[in-house]
């Protein structure tokens, strides 16, 4: 199958301030390395208009390498961060090409 890229931006803060923890960082990138057999990843600042004005954030960036079959697996990746970071959306770009917010 034809490899496309993917990438998943996370957070390097929670909502309130305080930094994501390590073994956070340690979990995700395992289950990357073990669902499509590695990352790049790099650092960078998002920003969005929130209720309380334009936020800006420290993210890391991930890309991935993927086929379209695992559009579905990126989906549930992008759930897990949005759960164990307690995020109101995480950004997501499938192998397709297609962005959304989970």
């Amino acid at each position: 199958m034809k490899m496309r890229e993917a990438k998943i931006i996370v957070p390097d803060r929670f909502n309130d301030g305080s930094a994501t923890p390590d073994s956070f960082r340690e979990q995700f990138e395992k289950r990357l390395v073990n669902t499509f057999g590695g990352f790049t990843k790099y650092a960078a600042h998002g920003a969005w208009a929130g209720p309380r004005g334009v936020q800006v954030e420290p993210i890391t960036v991930y890309i991935i390498a993927a086929t379209l079959t695992h559009n579905r697996r990126l989906v549930e990746i992008a759930e897990y961060v949005k759960a164990e970071l307690r995020q109101d959306a995480v950004y997501l770009v499938k192998a397709d090409g297609s962005v959304c917010f989970i």
